[in-house]
């Protein structure tokens, strides 16, 4: 009798294990021992929790690039089998979009859950498309020898991607962009926008920030440093006024620099090899002039009011105004990396950041672009010398006047004022600037700097 009782048990068990098989995403069997001669059977529900946040679907913006961590976590006694997966939820055409893990990191999309354990796992996407595309996640789960299969419609994340875009916004701080694999990238730039600061009075037509962008070469895990500007903030603006609300109209510029300090630190301006300039402020009274617009090789300096006009161009920074001479005390002209600044009222605004600064008389003036490699552009001597490489003036021809001290030059460069025109080695025909997502154009960059790195295939 004991006997036949030991048989009916191993029938069981193997009645059992024929649905786990056939269940194997849903059950298991969590424990099979014999005690006093009997068999102890539990068979239960895997059941996994996937956390990301408050939301289990995420939407990835049309030419971009989105990555997200996420938590599964094992609710199940036993070691476990699972994989996670991806949806799309929206139609679009074949090889326009792709999921995975990081390049150079460990795989944890699939795998084995050793008893109730927490699994961290990071994953990213990369649109190709020109829609925004939903994105919802899953995972199937079984027994450690049971092989997973992914159905109709679940798309594997065990794969190597390697990020396609890489955007950054104002945030008052350098950010830094990591070289994730050798190859071509374009890099493109907005300066910041200028605005009426201080006073509440309405601002009229805003003066623009200018567009750079180009193409260079890039080794894996090179380290460079963007300085994103703000409208209406000091980051990589200008010279700080006795009253801090006095910076606050004009715009920063933006830049791709290979050394990390603060903004206007000289070593660290110096190592600049990108700059978009910023526009400025408008003299914030309701009555006076407007802020000059971001320039290309050279500025556009506020209208004539104390001071002649003076533009920040190459070689030289916009001109501080020096008239009534209560305006004289605290007054500093534009320099390399940082815009001119007066001191008589709070009204009055100082002149942008860019490549050199801009001018202040008393609404802020635009300040400079740069790109090494854009014929007409003066490069600095060297990381200890910022004056301009010798033989090289405003004006130039010479395309090796433009090369940075660091040797990193870009190739099918574009600089476009904030105006709208484009610059060669002098200004050319009116183009427009392409937008931030690259759909459409716009005159000049209103608000923010902004910058975005792509890779080029």
């Amino acid at each position: 009798m004991k006997n036949r009782s030991k048989v009916i048990g191993i029938f069981c068990i193997g009645a059992i294990f024929l649905c786990t098989i056939f269940f194997s995403s849903s059950y298991a069997i969590f424990s099979n021992k014999i005690e006093g001669g009997s068999f102890d059977i539990q068979v239960g529900e895997l059941e996994y929790s996937l956390e990301i946040g408050e939301v289990n679907q995420i939407t990835v913006a049309p030419r971009s690039t989105f990555s997200l961590s996420l938590k599964l976590i094992s609710k199940n006694p036993i070691d476990t089998k699972y994989q996670l997966y991806y949806q799309l939820l929206t139609n679009i055409s074949d090889g326009s979009f792709e999921g995975g893990y990081l390049v150079d990191t460990v795989d944890y999309t699939t795998g084995v859950i050793q008893g109730e354990e927490t699994k961290e796992i990071s994953i990213l996407f990369n649109n190709f498309s020109n829609e925004a595309v939903q994105v919802e996640f899953g995972t199937i789960s079984g027994l450690v020898s049971n092989p997973l299969g992914l159905k109709d419609g679940q798309l594997s994340l065990s794969q190597e991607i390697v990020p396609k875009y890489f955007t950054y916004s104002y945030t008052g701080e350098p950010q830094i962009f990591t070289v994730p694999v050798s190859g071509n990238y374009k890099i493109e730039l907005w300066g910041a926008s200028g605005n009426n600061g201080y006073n509440s009075y309405t601002l009229r037509f805003p003066a623009y920030g200018a567009y750079t962008s180009g193409i260079i070469s890039l080794t894996k895990g090179s380290k460079f440093y963007v300085y994103v500007g703000g409208s209406g903030k000091l980051f990589n603006c200008c010279h700080m006024m006795s009253d801090l609300t006095l910076a606050a109209g004009s715009g920063g510029a933006t830049d791709i620099r290979l050394v990390l300090d603060s903004w206007n630190s000289t070593s660290s301006l110096a190592s600049r090899i990108m700059v978009a300039g910023a526009a400025g402020g408008t003299f914030s009274d309701g009555s006076g002039e407007y802020g000059g617009d971001a320039g290309g090789l050279r500025s556009y300096a506020t209208d004539t009011y104390w001071y002649p006009n003076s533009s920040a161009t190459q070689t030289k920074g916009g001109e501080a105004a020096t008239t009534p001479n209560s305006v004289k005390v605290g007054s500093k002209s534009g320099s390399f990396g940082i815009g001119a600044s007066i001191s008589w009222s709070r009204s009055y605004h100082p002149g942008a950041g860019g490549y050199y600064g801009g001018n202040s008389n008393p609404s802020g003036g635009g300040g400079s672009s740069y790109i090494s490699g854009h014929n007409g552009c003066v490069a600095i001597t060297s990381a200890e010398d910022i004056t301009p490489k010798t033989g090289c003036s405003d004006g130039t021809t010479d395309i090796q006047c433009s090369y940075h001290y660091s040797g990193y030059r870009f190739t099918d460069t574009m600089m476009i004022d904030g105006k709208g025109y484009q610059w060669t080695t002098e200004k050319q025909e009116f183009v427009g600037q392409p937008t931030h997502d690259g759909f459409s154009f716009q005159v000049g960059n209103n608000g923010d700097g902004f910058a975005k790195i792509t890779r080029v295939e």
